[in-house]
């Protein structure tokens, strides 16, 4: 159970840095003091490509399809969402848009006074002494959350574009509701009393995890964007979806 509701905010927590990644992706090229031809790049640049972002992800996000699987340890855990939406994704405030092109370091900083997420779940726990299952809808309110991401990037010996190293930060207020687990409603009610009293500990003791996590998946993806371009070329590029 406990892996599950981790894997739950892991894939919420992916999803939120997702769009920051791809922000700083584009960032990377528009921020402070560097100039190509006739245009300079400052940390507005970044604001206004958040500001474009926002525009793009809209009032709602579908997520993938998620599993997670464990047979050891004399545990069986298999778990999955499904049919997962995060409620009103573009509602962030940004508090922080910064770059130091000298480094190449950028940090960018948001915050959500509410977020929710919506789906379907199924599960299967079974060892020596807990048999749950469970599958219904599930929910999770967010409140208070600021989320805070680094990226360094660098220029290889072709003088481009490479990914060197990216990590969050985030705190939050999380309340989870797990339909029908254990197929009980008092069961239910009592399980997610503790799972919720459980939360801010699971939240703080797995941020180093998450951000290891998140660096794992990002980077290539952020990779496969750049796709060999020159700095001069991703400014260009980040330009362009601005000023569009």
């Amino acid at each position: 159970m406990k892996k599950l509701l981790q894997k739950g905010c892991l894939i919420y927590l992916f999803l939120i840095t997702c769009s920051s990644t791809f922000d700083l992706d584009e960032k990377v090229n528009g921020l402070s003091r560097i100039t190509t031809g006739s245009s300079t790049i400052t940390d507005e640049t970044i604001k206004k490509l958040l500001a474009k972002i926002s525009q793009m992800v809209g009032t709602s996000y579908d997520l993938s399809y998620e599993a997670v699987s464990w047979d050891k340890d004399e545990l069986t855990l298999n778990g999955s969402i499904a049919n997962t939406t995060i409620k009103d994704p573009s509602s962030f405030t940004t508090n922080t848009a910064h770059v130091n092109m000298s480094t190449l370091e950028f940090e960018v900083g948001i915050s959500y006074k509410t977020l929710s997420i919506l789906g379907h779940y199924d599960l299967y726990c079974d060892n020596e002494y807990i048999h749950l299952t469970g599958s219904d809808l599930f929910s999770i309110d967010i409140k208070d959350l600021d989320a805070k991401l680094y990226l360094k990037l660098k220029l290889n010996e072709e003088k481009k574009i490479r990914a060197d190293d990216l990590s969050i930060d985030y705190n939050m207020v999380m309340k989870v509701d797990i339909k029908d687990l254990g197929h009980n409603k008092k069961v239910s009610d009592t399980l997610n009393e503790l799972i919720n009293y459980l939360l801010p500990s699971v939240i703080t003791s797995t941020k180093e995890k998450v951000s290891e996590q998140v660096k794992a998946i990002a980077l290539p993806k952020m990779q496969f964007l750049f796709n060999d371009m020159t700095l001069e070329q991703l400014i260009l590029f980040i330009n362009s979806i601005v000023d569009s």
